[in-house]
């Protein structure tokens, strides 16, 4: 009889407890404690808000000044937006958001007033979007995040007092490794490598309080790098190019999956090697292993240099057209690299010492660019 008296007891408290539920717009807060206006004893409970329509926003409890126990916060359609717990006035226990549907949008763990344990994020289908770890309100551990679509693993990253600290992963849809990174302090620090999705390495690098620290290296999907001779180009801006490459082209393919090359300006002295990438198909043969010629790896972009032409342009696709079956890419000139025999005492090119070629194609020849006749931007006003 005892026990049942007791419980009673328990359930007349918190029904009489309840049966208190003070508008929010009447208390004021002194200290870290609730107070009804007007009132010197803190206020023990029910308080709640209201929509303008008269719908409840927010209902919490409060004991002794405190908050204590659930704290339910609604949309206007009744449902529950978010449902947390409160000890002595301060969060402890794991925080639950909905989304409008009433769909569960995450679970986030307090202890004390603080973040603590692996909070959990899901999209409106119930998929499991990410994982974020906390340590005494901030993020520490391995984050994941997942692809919203599959649910498989999308990148993970080790956090260290907020600040990305170790090696991070990304990974394709199919949930193969796309990439690795190592960072130290926030910054990108160690090596560096991206993958194609059948494993095989498509870049590497090295990295130094976040600047590329050595080489960056391209690929195709075979793991060798690839050059071809370009009739077809033109620089269509002081910073960028315009070239119109076919389809079928083992090169194409290849910017199409990387979005970067270089561009090697051919010349008198390179020119056997020039026309034999353009009259040798890369999809049948390894050209570069075939001239001999010698390939070192670009700092700044996932493309290879060729050491033998002189004049090379280290490009990023802008765009990538279809037209007339083939396709137009437009690409920006980030960085132009010149050995230093082809530049005069000043440090500038010196066009006469490069001996720069050109397709003709009325004779199919090549021809070196002649004397300079002119200056741009001065000799027509002449006619003026």
């Amino acid at each position: 009889m005892k026990k049942l008296l007791a419980g009673l007891f328990l359930v007349g408290s918190v029904l009489s407890f309840g049966a208190q539920r003070m508008q929010v717009e009447k208390m004021v807060m002194n200290g870290d404690l609730f107070y009804v206006q007007g009132e010197q004893k803190p206020y023990s409970g029910e308080i709640e808000k209201k929509y303008p329509s008269g719908k409840t926003l927010g209902l919490a409890t409060i004991k002794a000044g405190k908050l204590e126990g659930k704290v339910y916060e609604y949309y206007e359609n009744g449902k529950v937006k978010s449902e947390g717990n409160y000890v002595n006035g301060k969060a402890e226990g794991v925080e639950k958001n909905y989304y409008k549907s009433g769909k569960l949008e995450s679970e986030v763990p307090f202890k004390n007033a603080k973040r603590e344990g692996v909070a959990k994020y899901y999209n409106e289908n119930g998929m499991l979007v990410a994982e974020v770890p906390y340590k005494n309100d901030v993020t520490s551990g391995l984050r994941k995040l997942y692809n919203e679509k599959t649910g498989k693993l999308e990148y993970e990253i080790t956090l260290v007092n907020g600040a990305r600290n170790g090696l991070s992963k990304n990974y394709y849809p199919s949930g193969k490794l796309l990439s690795e990174v190592s960072y130290k302090n926030d910054i990108q620090d160690g090596p560096a490598k991206s993958y194609y999705e059948n494993g095989k390495v498509q870049a590497e690098g090295t990295y130094k309080n976040g600047e590329v620290d050595g080489v960056a290296t391209t690929y195709d999907e075979n793991g060798k790098a690839n050059a071809m001779n370009l009739a077809w180009g033109t620089q269509c801006g002081y910073h960028e190019v315009s070239l119109s490459i076919a389809k079928e082209h083992k090169t194409m393919k290849n910017i199409l999956l990387k979005k970067e090359f270089t561009i090697s300006l051919a010349t008198k002295a390179t020119k056997d090697i020039a026309d034999y990438f353009g009259i040798e198909s890369g999809n049948k043969v390894d050209k570069i292993e075939k001239s001999g010629v010698h390939v070192v790896k670009s700092e700044n972009i996932d493309a290879p240099i060729i050491e033998e032409f002189p004049l090379t342009l280290e490009c990023k696709v802008i765009e990538i057209q279809e037209e007339l079956g083939d396709y137009r890419v437009i690409a920006e000139i980030i960085n132009t690299l010149a050995d230093e025999s082809v530049l005069n005492e000043k440090g500038q090119i010196d066009v006469d010492k490069l001996e720069l070629i050109t397709f003709d194609s009325i004779t199919n020849s090549y021809r070196v660019l002649g004397e300079k006749v002119g200056q741009a931007f001065k000799d027509g006003a002449k006619i003026k």
